[in-house]
């Protein structure tokens, strides 16, 4: 069965590796696909958390901004805070409890209002960074800002400017509201209004509960709900590269329960790393319609292929196997005994089959076109010539007529032409048949060329009829001359096998332009100088 249809085996095979092949470049280009979508579809998440988180922000902070204009603008700090009696000089005395009792109001309106304002703590902080006095009770008095964020206090303040930040105080990440006061001395001392970003989150959260998300800092999650990444650890490596590189990543696991996205955040000048858990109903439904879309695509290629396949058998393998068929009888055609054992009938192989059997086709070909050339020249050389004489026929003498007459017409020359008739022919074939008659028209035939010139032509045109051309031929005399010559030598005995033998021989002559300028008329007024001569009882030449 294998050697009977060799060749829609391996096309089988080869639609077979072209299936596997697809399929597994599918599922690969299906996986590729999969994470550049959700990690753009979570780029999205991530764009409208981050949208929504500064603008919550942003409304706190005009908040703050509106509460400071309202009552801050024309408080001052006392000069010197920390004089006490026993620090100062007598004259002095006066200016330290007026600046006690300043600070004392001060702190007194800050504490009557803090309640209203929605902040999550209140601080009056020196200009050194030391918290002064604080709201609720929960800070350590001998707290200080960290030395990296009270440089860029002092910069940003610097001119009695407020300035909004994010940064860690009293060990906890918070949203930050700078406001100097004036007459405080340099550098200026601050009320502060804070934020637990921690609340921040939650309150975000709380408010936005279809955008899920962590605001971490490299000490860890704020506001962090636990079942919202529950069964995730979040990654330290990939928050420390979003906050210190700038990278966002994409914890793809499709295993896992939950996929979390890593992209930095700004938060009023920090940079913090935001966390937006995959859903995993999303990662599934993205999954299992890629899936669907790739099987869908798996069948339709298969079927695909499957119609290529019908089709190739069809219109390829199944010409070639009636082929075979030919080929096989082909070759027994084409082939002979000698060739025979060169080629193998028995071979399954289509196209080997087709090979073996074209090559000796071929050579067979080539052998009966070589045969067909040589019969035809040969049946061309019978139909020029006469078999008998081996002259020229009548058809030859025509065609040669035709083409030799329109060169000597352009050249304006002259040209001769003889027609001869052997008289009483009959009599003498009668008398030594048919044998005697064929010997006696060719040595007519061989005395004719022998009298002519080298470049003069004899040809047999009838069957005791002859015909001569005679190129340059100046003039009448010459003509006659030749026609003298011939008539002489034509007349005398011929010696047969029978016996010796004399004929009569009437010839008519014309010239080229003189007695006519085309073949025919030129033929037939020699034909009219061979019927005179015959009319006065032959044996003689006449020129027309």
């Amino acid at each position: 069965m294998w050697r009977t249809k060799s060749l829609i085996y391996p096309s089988i095979v080869f639609l077979l590796l072209a299936i596997f092949s697809t399929l597994a470049m599918s599922y690969h280009v299906n996986y590729a696909i999969l994470q550049d979508v959700l990690e753009e579809r979570v780029q999205g998440e991530a764009a409208r958390v981050t949208q929504t988180i500064q603008k919550d922000l942003d409304k706190r902070v005009e908040r703050l901004a509106r509460f400071k204009d309202s009552w801050l603008v024309n408080s001052t700090w006392p000069p010197k805070v920390g004089m006490t009696p026993d620090t100062v000089e007598p004259s002095q005395m006066h200016t330290v409890q007026l600046n006690r009792k300043a600070l004392t109001d001060l702190w007194k309106q800050l504490s009557e209002l803090f309640p209203y304002w929605g902040v999550d703590f209140l601080l009056l902080m020196e200009g050194s960074g030391k918290i002064h006095r604080h709201l609720p009770q929960m800070f350590d008095p001998n707290q200080t800002l960290p030395a990296e964020m009270l440089a860029d206090l002092r910069k940003q303040t610097a001119g009695g400017k407020h300035w909004v930040t994010a940064g860690p105080v009293g060990g906890r990440w918070s949203l930050l509201f700078f406001a100097p006061l004036q007459g405080g001395g340099e550098p200026a001392p601050q009320v502060v209004f804070g934020y637990r970003l921690s609340h921040v989150v939650v309150q975000l959260l709380r408010d936005h509960p279809d955008l899920p998300f962590v605001l971490v800092s490299e000490k860890g999650p704020l506001g962090l709900k636990r079942n919202i990444v529950r069964g995730n650890a979040i990654d330290s490596e990939l928050v420390r590269q979003a906050i210190h590189h700038k990278k966002s990543n994409l914890a793809f696991d499709e295993q896992r329960p939950w996929n979390l996205y890593y992209t930095p955040v700004d938060v009023v000048g920090r940079t913090l790393c935001l966390v937006v858990p995959v859903s995993p109903k999303m990662a599934h439904e993205t999954l299992s319609r890629s899936r669907m879309r790739m099987l869908y695509a798996t069948i339709g290629s298969i079927v695909v292929l499957l119609l290529l396949g019908l089709i190739f058998n069809r219109m390829i393998l199944a010409p070639l196997r009636e082929l075979r068929g030919q080929a096989s009888a082909m070759v027994r055609v084409c082939t002979d005994e000698k060739h025979r054992g060169e080629l193998d009938e028995n071979n399954h192989n289509e196209i080997d089959m087709l090979r073996q059997a074209l090559d000796a086709a071929s050579l067979k070909l080539s052998r009966h076109v070589a045969s067909l050339t040589d019969a035809k020249a040969l049946l061309e050389g019978l139909a020029l010539k006469d078999p008998l004489t081996n002259l020229g026929n009548r058809r030859m003498f025509d065609e040669f007529l035709n083409r030799a007459l329109m060169q000597y017409q352009r050249k304006n020359e002259k040209v001769a032409v003889i027609v001869l008739d052997l008289d009483q022919f009959r009599h003498a074939n009668q008398a030594y048949g048919k044998r005697g008659g064929n010997q006696l028209l060719i040595e007519v035939g061989r005395r004719f060329m022998e009298c002519l010139r080298g470049e003069d032509l004899v040809f047999r045109i009838g069957e005791d009829e002859f015909a001569a051309f005679l190129p340059e031929c100046p003039d009448h005399e010459m003509v006659m001359k030749i026609a003298r010559r011939l008539h002489g030598m034509l007349i005398e005995p011929y010696e047969l096998s029978d016996g010796s033998h004399s004929l009569g021989v009437s010839i008519g002559m014309s010239i080229f332009p003189d007695s006519g300028e085309d073949v025919e008329t030129l033929i037939k007024q020699a034909e009219k100088g061979l019927k005179r001569v015959k009319s006065e009882g032959g044996n003689d030449f006449h020129l027309t």
